[in-house]
């Protein structure tokens, strides 16, 4: 799916910048990963006004994306579980706009069984409130 959609694939790029710049402290690459964020973004606020690409699985997949971003931790996983103020500074807001986005979007395509046919699509939505 992320090769077929232009948003979902910045974001994708965004989520791998975002996973090099934790892993790999002073290699400063966050600037990257939000301006690849905020392509996908961009992409994603052109297609909402169209009722054929605004219920998407592209969209759907990207804006799933975008709640993940707003909660991923930008130290490297062994401190991100570690430090208590981390979470303090996760985008919690953020998310919950985006799972709304979803849930709107789901029913305007005609609720999730709409979504089906895509498997992976499906299993990822099933991870999320």
């Amino acid at each position: 799916m992320g090769l077929s959609d232009p948003a979902l694939f910045y974001e994708i790029l965004s989520h791998i910048s975002r996973d090099i710049t934790a892993s790999f402290p002073g290699y400063a690459k966050e600037k990257q990963a939000l301006a690849l964020h905020s392509q996908a973004l961009q992409s994603v606020n052109k297609r909402l006004s169209d009722p054929v690409e605004s219920v998407s699985d592209g969209i759907i997949a990207t804006i799933l994306g975008f709640a993940c971003f707003s909660v991923s931790c930008l130290l490297s996983f062994r401190d991100c579980y570690a430090n208590e103020m981390q979470h303090s500074e996760r985008d919690w807001a953020s998310y919950n706009m985006h799972i709304e986005g979803l849930r709107t979007i789901i029913t305007l395509k005609g609720g999730v069984h709409a979504i089906d046919h895509n498997r992976i699509l499906r299993l990822l939505l099933s991870g999320y409130d």
